[in-house]
């Protein structure tokens, strides 16, 4: 899935130290690749309207949920 639409199929991932399945990536169309980058720069822009201390409250979030689960992190960063 790309946002809520349904993509091209999905490529499976594995751990390259021993080949387990670890997941699943989609393949997206050209066409949902242009849309993907095209979304990405809409909130690139909105980001850039925000007012500064309210970014930093977004990326204070967001690092206090990767701080929450930096030992889940960790382990799949280090299998993929």
């Amino acid at each position: 899935m790309l946002g809520n639409q349904p993509t091209d199929g999905s490529l499976p991932v594995h751990n390259p130290g021993n080949g387990a399945l670890l997941g699943e990536m989609p393949v997206l169309t050209e066409e949902q690749a242009r849309q993907a980058v095209e979304a990405a720069q809409r909130g690139r822009r909105a980001m850039a309207a925000t007012p500064a201390h309210e970014r930093a409250r977004m990326l204070n979030a967001v690092a206090d949920g990767i701080e929450r689960r930096a030992a889940e992190l960790a382990v799949t960063l280090a299998a993929e």
